[in-house]
């Protein structure tokens, strides 16, 4: 839609268009231009309901963060909530968004399991001062009332570019729709005004998902959707198949925990690192890999792992009970051995979405029967 300006100095009482431009064509970057500004002002993509900037909705906590381990990649603003969580901001001057929506999963992915200590000393290193002046600076900004423990339970995304193409905007009301992400998108459409004889850029600054005033009705609707599918992918198992780089490998494998197994086998066969591969999948199922230092047998993790159940627990939920411990399911990385989670239940499917995201090699598909247990 175009903006007009009303200009009382117009004879004939016209309304004037401004004309749309672009920020490479005022030679505006996405660093020096945009995430400069943004930064000082994030509260313009924290709008209420009216549209109006919440100036305390967040705080910015670093900058071009990129402390991650065997990875390169920046996250344009990290920012945290009121709610304590924290936010990544993902910032692009393009016409089309050019695939932000992958970059952002993956950088939510990596500062999901963020812990609290972490945190300060990051906003230590972005604020230039000691962690004690951090520490108090983020407990103001949450408040008197917030517990460390509730922090971070669940890492939102906010996407800002001049404008969205189809594909990615299929891409986010999907994510939304299917697994609850509540991905932001905000246009930031510039225009260029030359009143008064001096050229300017306004700023058409809207959110597009979701719109303000449907944002409460669709967390609700979205919590609906996400309990029925949960309550529905509960009681299935089948048989599944996984491909890997587009060949089918095998088939026919009976329930979830054969088929996650065998696809986290094939991507660590590759990826390498149990704890990248956990961070992938952190928002949806936490600490799927426990981790143990240098290499015990399976026997020895057995063991430990009974001795921390305690003799209170039922035999049945034995913590041995609870990973897959055959004789090829202990992973080797980095001096430590690792065993993965057999427990999967609702979380399964959003799992698999999860790590073909990351790892798009490896796909699983398959039939789902009806299992009222949940379990395999």
């Amino acid at each position: 839609m175009a903006i007009y300006r009303m200009d009382n100095a117009n004879a004939v009482g016209e309304l004037v268009a401004i004309a749309p431009t672009t920020f490479a064509a005022k030679g505006i970057d996405e660093r020096k231009g945009l995430q400069d500004k943004l930064k000082k002002q994030i509260g313009i993509l924290f709008p209420d309901e009216n549209g109006v900037a919440q100036k305390d909705a967040a705080m910015i906590v670093a900058e071009e963060f990129s402390d991650f381990d065997g990875s390169k990649r920046r996250i344009d603003l990290l920012a945290l909530d009121r709610n304590g969580n924290l936010v990544v901001i993902e910032l692009k001057r393009t016409e089309d968004g050019n695939h932000m929506e992958l970059q952002a999963l993956r950088y939510a992915a990596m500062v999901a399991t963020m812990t609290f200590e972490t945190l300060v000393k990051t906003h230590a290193a972005y604020a230039g001062s000691d962690e004690d002046d951090a520490r108090a600076e983020i407990e103001k900004f949450l408040g008197k009332e917030f517990k460390i423990e509730n922090f971070n339970t669940r890492t939102h995304i906010i996407l800002a570019s001049a404008d969205f193409s189809k594909e990615l905007m299929t891409t986010i009301l999907w994510l939304n729709e299917a697994y609850g992400m509540g991905i932001r998108c905000v246009r930031m459409k510039p225009y260029a005004d030359s009143a008064g004889g001096e050229e300017s850029v306004l700023l058409d600054i809207h959110p597009l998902v979701p719109l303000p005033e449907a944002e409460q009705y669709l967390i609700g609707t979205n919590r609906k959707a996400r309990e029925q599918q949960d309550a529905k992918t509960s009681r299935q198992q089948g048989r599944f198949s996984v491909a890997i780089d587009g060949e089918e490998t095998v088939s026919d494998l009976r329930g979830k925990r054969a088929a996650i197994l065998y696809a986290i086998k094939a991507i660590l066969s590759r990826a390498q690192d149990p704890e990248a591969v956990g961070r992938v999948v952190q928002p949806i199922k936490p600490n799927i890999f426990r981790r143990f230092e240098g290499t015990p047998t399976v026997e020895e993790i057995r063991e430990i792992l009974r001795s921390e159940s305690g003799d209170a627990v039922p035999e049945g939920s034995k913590l041995d009970k609870r990973y897959y411990l055959g004789p090829d399911d202990v992973f080797r990385h980095g001096g430590a051995s690792y065993v993965l989670t057999n427990q999967w239940g609702a979380r399964f499917g959003d799992v698999i979405a999860a790590l073909h995201i990351a790892y798009d090699f490896v796909t699983v598909t398959g039939d789902a029967v009806d299992d009222d247990t949940g379990t395999d």
